[in-house]
């Protein structure tokens, strides 16, 4: 894809390093050129999409930032089984390559202002909190991280977190034994015993939570139950969610029939028709080959953002965009379904 043709907010940036963390995970670390420096400035806990061309398709996948502050832009990349993207950026990427990135978004970031924070995460989650984790052992922030994995090889950023045992880590594994390590999953059995051992995991000023649903059920309902409030706890899914509610919109549809929706993509505009109950906005832009971003389809991950310009749309589920977002009138197109008779919307804004 030429540079003049990439979407609103995506650069094509160059690889500067690609560092392997165990077998099936690498680091990829960007060259950020002096005029994009400022467009990349992010918060811990961000991530940034990526567009990859594969066997003729365009995906569109989130990944998380894994850089602290000063450190050159960098995402943790695990291969997943029958993972396209994963395993195509693990087996391909070197120093050299090009990807197209975004800038970073999404609203799971670190507080700057909550003092004591707890860090949750397993396997591929520690991503985010590792961010997290290097901006607070830099700051006045005291961090606990708590991280899950089957073995001892397959930690990711293992050496990181190291540099930062001064501060409280805690080890869980489930498919081993190790000394200076716990045994078992991630769970509020677990938990429940670590947090008599240390009570200030009860006492926190915010929890910070990314790995399988299961685990963030689980744990977050724990803690509830512990006395935490709901309004400490943040959490970011890296799959469909099934049981855990967040941002629900609650509104139901008042229009019915058929909708005339313009939609602006790369510059150009296409009208279409569409019976405003049956049919999401992503759903009718791929009938009519608009080759609008997504990736998720489950309101997880914001790939498939759009600006509502005139008329309403409802979203059944959004796990992904801020109330801020959602008051200027973003959605997320995979959910989003007409609510008036005309509508316009753009990707490019």
């Amino acid at each position: 894809m030429e540079p003049s043709k990439l979407p609103s907010g995506f650069h094509l940036l160059r690889v500067g390093q690609v560092r392997s963390l165990t077998e099936d995970a690498i680091q990829i670390i960007f060259e950020i050129p002096d005029n994009l420096i400022s467009l990349f400035l992010f918060r811990p806990g961000q991530h940034v999409d990526i567009i990859v061309e594969y066997e003729g398709e365009k995906l569109y996948r989130s990944y998380s930032i894994c850089s602290g502050d000063g450190e050159p832009l960098s995402i943790g990349v695990k291969s997943m089984a029958g993972g396209k993207v994963s395993n195509w950026l693990k087996d391909t990427v070197k120093q050299g390559t090009s990807l197209i990135i975004s800038e970073p978004r999404g609203s799971f970031m670190l507080d700057p202002v909550a003092k004591e924070i707890v860090l949750i995460g397993a396997g591929s989650g520690i991503t985010p909190l590792l961010s997290m984790l290097k901006h607070a052992y830099k700051s006045s922030q005291v961090p606990i991280l708590i991280y899950g994995n089957k073995t001892a090889s397959s930690i990711m950023f293992i050496e990181d977190i190291a540099l930062c045992n001064s501060k409280k880590v805690y080890h869980f594994l489930s498919a081993e034994q190790k000394a200076g390590t716990y045994y078992g999953r991630i769970n509020s059995e677990n938990l429940s015993e670590l947090s008599k051992k240390d009570v200030s995991i009860l006492q926190a000023d915010a929890y910070y939570l990314c790995g399988p649903e299961e685990m963030i059920a689980d744990i977050s309902s724990f803690l509830i139950k512990s006395g935490v409030k709901s309004t400490k706890i943040h959490f970011e899914l890296f799959s469909a969610p099934t049981s855990i509610s967040k941002n629900e919109t609650n509104k139901k549809i008042s229009y019915s029939g058929f909708c005339t929706v313009l939609i602006q993509f790369e510059g150009d505009k296409y009208s279409l028709e569409t019976n405003a109950e049956s049919t999401t906005l992503l759903e009718l832009a791929k009938k009519a080959d608009i080759d609008a971003p997504f990736s998720c389809k489950t309101g997880v991950c914001g790939s498939c953002r759009a600006k509502v310009n005139f008329g309403s749309a409802v979203m059944k589920s959004n796990y992904a965009l801020t109330d801020e977002e959602v008051t200027n009138g973003y959605i997320l197109t995979c959910q989003a379904i007409p609510a008036s008779s005309e509508l316009v919307i753009s990707y490019d804004d």
